[in-house]
């Protein structure tokens, strides 16, 4: 092999091995991107715990929550905010007598997303308000 076909090879080499490097490293730099935040809320011997992860204009939250009675039953509600304004209010099915996993993920249409996460663990029935029991803010930053 002469030497520039040595050259135009080596080249070659080095521009597929820096777009592999920087296949690799786009996930992992996308994940930084995007802050999982953890929370717990307790009420007696019931709960819902889990993550809420921010994106640019929506939010995953997943967790699992549970109530002990087979009559007194509990759901989770979630709502993201801006700054000043309310943008989406999302809520499980109601569990009953055990424990269940749940994921929503709701809307923040404002530039740079959700400044907050509000959730709840409330007692009543989904979708007709019910009575707060207890709540927490999970803030992107």
């Amino acid at each position: 092999m002469n030497k520039r076909v040595r050259r135009l090879v080596s080249a070659a080499v080095g521009v597929l091995l820096s777009a592999s490097a920087l296949s690799v490293a786009a996930p992992a730099a996308e994940a930084a991107t995007n802050p999982v935040r953890s929370f717990r809320i307790t009420y007696g011997n019931t709960y819902t715990t889990g993550t809420v992860t921010f994106y640019n204009q929506s939010v995953l939250v997943q967790g699992e929550h549970k109530s002990v009675s087979p009559t007194d039953c509990r759901f989770t509600r979630a709502k993201t905010w801006d700054y000043i304004e309310l943008h989406q209010t999302r809520w499980t099915e109601n569990v009953c007598d055990r424990s269940a996993k749940y994921s929503m993920t709701l809307k923040a249409t404002n530039k740079g997303g959700a400044a907050w996460v509000e959730v709840q663990l409330v007692v009543g029935e989904p979708g007709y308000g019910g009575r707060v029991l207890a709540e927490t803010n999970v803030y992107r930053n």
